[in-house]
């Protein structure tokens, strides 16, 4: 395959290397080259990734949160009228947590944190 790029809209389309497409390429495509493709690759799959959610257990979280020093301030949260008792049994009996599960957002919040960085956090966590 010989890939072009539509510089004004950032599309990549993708012909034949036999010729048998050459009359579909328009002007406004120019030709990649293979480390344009490379980069281009690289960074789709990081953008998926970045959007896919991670997980890690209940001991590297508890773990992640101690060594960061906010452990106490989501028990504190979870101990509290604030938390319903949903957030109570996920905090107790959850085996694993999610990246972009709605409970693990909101403590998040509460920790200072958006949605990018509970995902770092919980990726970080993960490694423990």
């Amino acid at each position: 395959m010989k890939h072009y790029l539509n510089d004004a809209t950032g599309d990549v389309f993708a012909y034949e290397t036999d010729g048998s497409q050459d009359a579909l390429i328009g002007p406004t495509l120019r030709p990649l080259t293979e480390g344009e493709l490379l980069t281009r690759r690289q960074q789709q799959q990081e953008a998926e990734l970045a959007c896919m959610p991670c997980h890690c257990s209940a001991w590297q979280i508890r773990k992640a949160l101690n060594a960061a020093g906010k452990r106490q301030q989501v028990e504190g949260y979870i101990a509290s009228v604030q938390a319903s008792q949903e957030e109570k049994d996920g905090w107790q009996f959850a085996t694993s947590y999610q990246s972009d599960d709605q409970f693990v957002l909101k403590v998040g919040l509460l920790l200072g944190m958006d949605a990018s960085a509970v995902r770092s956090f919980i990726l970080h966590a993960a490694t423990l």
